[in-house]
């Protein structure tokens, strides 16, 4: 058991006496999945143990963890010193509460976050943010109840490389309104620029309520390998401003209320930009603007048209005739006839789901 440097526990009843049997363990790795029974002596004895030289990663998903817990799990800073990758996700009952006095700061090389699914809003990610900033590279703060929180992690992770905050409340709206008195966390006014964040490439801001992207546009890098955006109702005009600023290699923009004039009136439509996919579900963008799309973008090898009512044959026989591309979807599109998605399939050596 000595040479033991990973250390599995899932869907388990963790006591004091469990811990005790593995006391002696040198791990580099700790992973508990689903372990709701985590009783507070458990969580004391586990304390004891977990001041490992060499732990690097440490997972306690979905394992019933509150507040309380987690200020007395973290009560040794030693603890903290090592780690490269923390993940707490899944614990609904840890809000910023649990973090506001463990003072973070003795993550010295922590580089992988993940709170999804808890419950640390806007005042957890501010805390947080300050605490990991000097560090911190991926960052995952999914379904967190996340409205303005996206301003403090532009400002203090700066050597961030990847962020996912999907399924919160982002709204982006006014961030040039004066602070409100009740909502003290919010810093709208504040415009970093695109260098703040150099190494950040990859965003994912999917199933929010962005609705402006001005503060996206001013504060993005410059070159992102991949910014997903689904489900926000941003636009075409919104989707443009941040086109203008960000070269973008992969895109996904489903069910975003856009037209054509992203395409005929924008960015895309007349440079070309080295992209190399992008995911146009849900919106219906026409015959015209689409083919304008595949001349311009000359790099583009997948592209997903998923349930546009306004495409037509003439898009397939375009792709057929003059722009392959290696992935090409075009599921539940109305107005196709089966004659020439046969003929498609039939005669197109790319992947094809249609």
């Amino acid at each position: 058991m000595s040479n033991v440097k990973k250390l599995i526990l899932q869907n388990q009843l963790i006591t004091k006496e469990d811990f005790k049997e593995i006391k002696n363990l040198n791990v580099e790795q700790f992973i508990l999945h689903g372990c709701q029974q985590f009783k507070s002596d458990g969580v004391e004895e586990f304390t004891k143990i977990v001041n490992i030289p060499n732990l690097k990663k440490l997972e306690m998903i979905d394992c019933g963890l509150t507040d309380k817990k987690l200020n007395f799990l973290f009560k040794k800073s030693e603890i903290l010193e090592n780690l490269k990758f923390l993940n707490l996700s899944k614990n609904p009952k840890l809000s910023s509460k649990g973090i506001l006095p463990l003072k973070f700061n003795n993550f010295l090389n922590l580089n992988f976050l993940d709170f999804s699914y808890t419950n640390l809003g806007d005042e957890g990610i501010t805390i947080l943010s300050k605490s990991i900033g000097n560090t911190m590279l991926l960052l995952k703060l999914n379904a967190c109840e996340i409205k303005n929180g996206v301003f403090s992690i532009f400002r203090y992770c700066k050597k961030l490389r990847r962020l996912d905050i999907k399924s919160n409340a982002l709204t982006l709206q006014n961030f040039n309104d004066e602070k409100k008195e009740n909502e003290p966390h919010q810093h709208y006014e504040i415009i970093y620029g695109p260098n703040n964040c150099k190494d950040l490439h990859i965003i994912n801001f999917s199933t929010n309520q962005i609705i402006n992207c001005d503060w996206i546009s001013l504060n993005l890098p410059k070159y992102l390998t991949y910014l997903n955006l689904d489900y926000n109702p941003i636009g075409s005009e919104n989707l443009n401003k941040i086109i203008e600023n960000c070269n973008l290699y992969r895109l996904s923009v489903i069910g975003c209320n856009l037209n054509d004039d992203f395409i005929l009136n924008g960015k895309l439509g007349r440079e070309e930009m080295e992209m190399d996919a992008m995911k146009l579900n849900e919106n219906d963008i026409s015959d015209k603007a689409l083919q304008l799309l595949l001349k311009v973008q000359k790099t583009m090898k997948r592209l997903y048209i998923n349930e546009n009512n306004l495409v037509t044959d003439s898009t397939l026989e375009f792709i057929l005739r003059e722009r392959r591309v290696d992935t090409f979807w075009c599921e539940k599109c109305p107005l196709l006839t089966s004659e020439m998605k046969n003929h498609f399939v039939n005669s197109c050596d790319s992947y094809v789901r249609i």
